[in-house]
């Protein structure tokens, strides 16, 4: 039934996902915050109407160089990934996360839409693109 990669194959899929995670990683806290603060974005939670609770995941990352001089290293939007019912993993399966302080009400945002906003914020050279 199914087929076996061979090891191009193998190889090739691990070096797109490689890449992704990074590109996933490159999202910094402020530039999340842009999108939502371009795409009309509200801070009320719409489950009990509280402004300004809203909390978002944020990692962080360090390498041994970093730590040993004292530096903060980067940080990033934590992404979460869908686990679907069937097989396969595309970019569509992950998404960022908050949730308000005050009720715990969820909200969750395509890694996708921010991935393209950011793209062509970049290709405009930091103009921002209100069409996608």
């Amino acid at each position: 039934m199914g087929e076996q990669l061979d090891d191009t194959q193998r190889n090739d899929m691990e070096s797109k996902k490689k890449a992704f995670t990074q590109l996933l990683e490159s999202v910094a806290p402020s530039d999340f915050f842009r999108f939502l603060d371009a795409k009309g974005v509200t801070t009320i939670c719409p489950g009990c109407q509280r402004d300004g609770l809203q909390v978002t995941a944020i990692s962080g990352k360090q390498n041994l160089e970093e730590l040993l001089k004292g530096d903060s290293g980067t940080s990033f939007v934590t992404y979460f990934r869908l686990d679907p019912g069937h097989a396969g993993d595309t970019d569509h399966n992950y998404y960022y996360k908050s949730y308000c302080e005050n009720c715990g009400y969820i909200t969750m945002h395509a890694v996708t839409p921010v991935l393209q906003w950011l793209q062509s914020e970049a290709n405009q050279g930091g103009a921002e693109d209100e069409r996608l």
